[in-house]
């Protein structure tokens, strides 16, 4: 089986897939001898994002293609591994899939083109494998494996307040208004993708840079913003415009945008303090 390396091991394998899938995009494993053959092309996503910028909550709507050059009477088979949890391979805990609208763990058809839909529940460094299965009319069982790899985050942008002062006859309460943004990358020992990268984050008529990305931990997109009860924050956002990641994947650098991401009020949390919170 040829594997499409991905991440720091895939920048080509993105623009490849992201553009069009080739037929040496999937080879058929050994045993096969390339009578059997599955294709899977991203041909759309709920968001209208790629497999550079997935989040979790995004439907992917894939096409598969299957070539043979045997005749069969019985339906093609096509079903993900689903063992290993630190490559986000658990059907139904990482993803779920949709055949005909309904929710299967495996696709069963007679029909050599088709869609599927992919559903994203987990954030992470995804690698599935698809089997693709067939018989033909000697009872002869063929397989082909198909690899999918790409990365998908959870993004949480909010804002809250802590009372710092208690307020008295002769001066008001003391408020510290907190903007934060929590990116979840994934707690597999894998789950690397974003760290240590460069990015940037546009909202209102601000830019704001920042180095050394870490991983499911809130961090301030715009600093804490000091008042007294009777005044009020000057910038208090509700939608941050783009978080651009900026990646060097071997030679090449590549950016990575998420856009127009909601920023939700959380009200008073005193007990979040200055870090924010962690898990979302």
């Amino acid at each position: 089986m040829k594997k499409l390396i991905l991440f720091n091991f895939i920048l080509s394998f993105f623009l490849a897939f992201i553009s069009c899938s080739s037929d040496d995009d999937a080879i058929s494993i050994e045993n096969s001898k390339n009578d059997l053959k599955l294709l899977l092309n991203l041909k759309k996503t709920s968001t209208g994002s790629n497999l550079l910028n997935l989040q979790v909550g995004d439907t992917l709507t894939f096409k598969y293609t299957i070539t043979s050059n045997f005749e069969s009477d019985n339906p093609y088979e096509i079903s993900p591994i689903s063992t290993i949890t630190e490559k986000h391979q658990v059907i139904n805990k990482d993803y779920e899939i949709f055949f005909n609208d309904i929710k299967v763990n495996k696709i069963v058809t007679n029909n050599k083109e088709g869609e599927f839909k992919y559903l994203i529940k987990r954030a992470g460094n995804f690698d599935n494998i698809f089997i693709l299965s067939a018989e033909n009319k000697a009872n002869k069982i063929y397989k082909d494996e198909y690899n999918l790899f790409f990365n998908a985050v959870k993004i949480v942008a909010y804002s809250y307040i802590t009372k710092t002062k208690k307020g008295g006859t002769f001066n008001h309460s003391r408020w510290n208004y907190y903007n934060k943004i929590y990116v979840e990358t994934g707690f597999e020992k894998n789950d690397n993708f974003l760290n240590n990268s460069k990015y940037d984050i546009k909202f209102l008529h601000l830019s704001s840079t920042f180095e050394n990305f870490q991983k499911n931990l809130s961090s301030d997109f715009y600093p804490v913003q000091n008042y007294e009860r009777g005044s009020n924050p000057s910038i208090k956002p509700t939608l941050i415009n783009s978080i651009a990641f900026t990646k060097e994947v071997g030679n090449d650098r590549i950016k990575i945008t998420y856009d127009n991401i909601p920023v939700s009020y959380f009200g008073r949390q005193d007990s979040w303090g200055n870090d924010g919170k962690n898990n979302f």
